[in-house]
């Protein structure tokens, strides 16, 4: 039986929840043993308890700190990777956490994994939607949100990612577009729960249902505590639990996306992308790119 091995880094939540996924799939999948290192995480917790039930195999490795999180060619994760191997494991069949993610975070795995496993979008929309397992800190969160906006058992929901993604990753997207997305016809549903990293959104939300005339129509609720966009550097020098309770939140906001009767996204955030899997794609749109595994 091989052993793989991979690091949760310093990128957004959900990128490395996503790597996290696919990591454990694919070592059921070829028979391996998965360990995972939370060990010089940017979660505010030793591992993913608080949040998540996520079963794993942990490792820490108190050897050699990484130079770069964003750089997976470094000498010294070559160098953390064979002390792995050599101390811990001592196996021909190793699989290092810089292999492993280059094999599950490319755009061609999707397609390996339909052709030598049989393994399509669905059974990995069921796999990720198995394992969501929230902690009760989070299920407590996703009642007090949902109390507080009286949500009802239907509605729509917007996830709009601004802040650092802006930089190069996406593009600012008009209001407009996540409206047009939008069937009101067919749904007729009275409620759109917003999760956002930037509170402008909301006000250009509410202008939008104001200058079409649907404000006394349609009621926007969201979670109380919206910055002004999310960096992903400023968020990992925070303290813990500065961390816990945004991340505690942010998979709140997931959940009750998660049960929305109707979703609209931006398939260039990793977190619409989650949502689009935990819904098996229904009714979920995007007001960029069309979804894949890999961005």
């Amino acid at each position: 039986m091989k052993n793989m091995y991979i690091r949760w880094t310093s990128r957004g939540f959900f990128s490395e929840l996503t790597i996290l996924m696919l990591a454990k799939l694919y070592s059921e999948i070829t028979n391996s043993n998965l360990y995972v290192d939370f060990s010089n995480n940017n979660i505010g917790s030793k591992n993913l308890n608080p949040y998540i039930n996520i079963d794993v195999n942990e490792l820490t490795i108190p050897i050699l700190r990484r130079r770069s999180y964003w750089d997976h060619r470094t000498i010294q994760n070559k160098l953390i990777d064979f002390f792995v191997n050599l101390y811990y494991f001592n196996s021909t069949g190793f699989m290092s956490h810089d292999i492993l993610f280059k094999k599950i975070w490319n755009k061609n795995f999707e397609k390996e994994l339909l052709d030598n496993f049989k393994i399509d979008r669905e059974y990995i929309s069921k796999y990720f939607l198995s394992n969501w397992i929230l902690s009760n800190n989070v299920k407590k969160r996703v009642k007090e949100i949902e109390d507080r906006n009286k949500m009802p058992s239907n509605y729509y929901s917007f996830h709009i990612r601004r802040g650092d993604k802006l930089k190069s990753e996406s593009n600012l997207v008009n209001i407009e577009k996540y409206f047009q997305k939008l069937n009101f016809k067919e749904k007729r549903l009275s409620v759109i729960f917003i999760a956002t990293d930037d509170i402008a959104s909301i006000s250009e939300v509410d202008n939008y249902l104001k200058k079409n005339k649907m404000a006394k129509k349609i009621k926007v609720v969201t979670n109380k505590n919206i910055g002004s966009g999310h960096n992903q550097s400023d968020f990992n020098i925070k303290s813990n639990k500065f961390k816990s309770e945004l991340i505690v939140d942010l998979l709140a906001e997931v959940e009750i996306i998660r049960k929305s009767s109707f979703f609209v996204g931006s398939y260039t955030s990793n977190i619409s992308r989650y949502i689009y899997l935990l819904r098996n794609g229904v009714d979920s749109f995007s007001v960029d790119n069309e979804f894949s595994l890999y961005y």
